[in-house]
């Protein structure tokens, strides 16, 4: 590859030759001069599942740009991010020591994407927060800019039920094939649902479809207890939410079959939390 006049490239190969049009290098976006407020050092596994867990939920509604990101909330040593999408919600905290850093930001989902994705090499992550910006070295050589979203989050802690009046705890992973088991004949149907029945006695999975047939799976839960109960909600936001624990022991806590549920690690409830929000079906 040889540079002809300054803005043209010329590209050889055998018997190919290529002459590429380029710009003004002058032209190209300078990088913006930042006055960081805070800065963190976070293992880049830990950010790395803390995106995975959470990014799954943000909105993909561009009515609701404020929604369309994780918020991150920096205080008393702990790092909460929370993302909603208003049908479900992911929540996780991580604790990293003692530290005075204290921020309350919005990233946009796919900046956290984008950063996952240049994580699997980097032992340790710096984040730098600006007004309206966000920086992440990553190593000696690599540096990633994301702007915020501005405006309030909302409360997301108001849509998590304190009350369970019913509770199952089962493997993550069994569940999540059962569920993508169901989910092969709810995409098939109009609604796409699939329903769950629990109580102590037996527990399934059942779909529906009219077009193409109907299956029911009982499940084998390691402990059942409160009221018997009969929910309905979406497959595919149930099995993102089970994807994020992995090969995990979970508890899953309902209250009625018209309110929000939720999905936590047996060994870890009060540090990540999903929560779906149920469908109607009448």
């Amino acid at each position: 590859m040889t540079n002809n006049d300054g803005l043209q490239a010329k590209i050889t190969s055998e018997s190919a030759e290529f002459d590429i049009n380029g710009q003004d290098a002058q032209s190209y976006p300078h990088l913006p001069e930042i006055e960081v407020t805070n800065h963190l050092i976070l293992p880049a596994a830990t950010l790395t599942e803390v995106i995975s867990q959470t990014v799954i939920a943000v909105s993909k509604q561009l009515s609701q740009p404020i929604l369309t990101g994780v918020h991150f909330i920096i205080a008393g040593g702990n790092l909460t991010a929370v993302a909603t999408d208003r049908h479900r919600l992911a929540q996780r905290t991580v604790t990293f020591g003692e530290s005075d850093v204290n921020a309350d930001i919005i990233i946009p989902g796919p900046s956290l994407t984008q950063l996952q994705a240049m994580l699997d090499d980097v032992e340790t992550v710096d984040v730098r927060v600006a007004e309206n910006q966000v920086i992440f070295q990553l190593g000696e050589n690599t540096v990633f800019y994301s702007r915020l979203l501005e405006g309030n989050y909302p409360d997301a802690s108001r849509l998590i039920p304190t009350e369970k009046r019913t509770t199952l705890t089962i493997n993550a992973r069994d569940l999540l094939q059962t569920i993508e088991r169901a989910a092969l004949l709810s995409h098939e149907g109009r609604s796409n649902v699939i329903q769950f029945m629990v109580s102590d006695s037996r527990s399934t999975i059942s779909s529906n479809s009219p077009e193409v047939g109907r299956v029911e799976e009982e499940i084998f839960a390691a402990q059942t207890s409160g009221d018997e109960l009969t929910i309905s909600f979406n497959p595919d936001y149930m099995r993102e939410a089970l994807k994020s624990f992995g090969d995990e022991e979970i508890q899953i806590g309902f209250k009625t079959p018209l309110d929000p549920f939720t999905l936590v690690p047996t060994n870890n409830e009060t540090n990540f939390i999903q929560l779906i929000t149920p469908v109607r079906t009448y």
